[in-house]
């Protein structure tokens, strides 16, 4: 379902807001994502500099091999 997003995103121009408690599901689709904890944004960025500002709570929250992959 989310490459049909993408793909229906692309066709049409349109940016889409997708929110998910899967951060490994939120990589593979974004160009750019919000991370929050506890209702403050903590990263607002590209996901490819993600994990050049990672802190040790981010890095615990994507894993450690969400941090090491690209």
């Amino acid at each position: 379902m989310l490459q049909e997003v993408q793909r229906l995103a692309h066709e049409e121009g349109k940016g889409v807001l997708l929110i998910s408690h899967h951060p490994e599901e939120a990589r593979q689709v974004a160009d750019r994502l919000a991370l929050l904890q506890e209702g403050t944004i903590r990263y607002l960025g590209a996901v490819s500099e993600l994990d050049n500002h990672a802190n040790d709570d981010m890095a615990r929250y994507l894993g450690r091999a969400m941090t090491t992959e690209q």
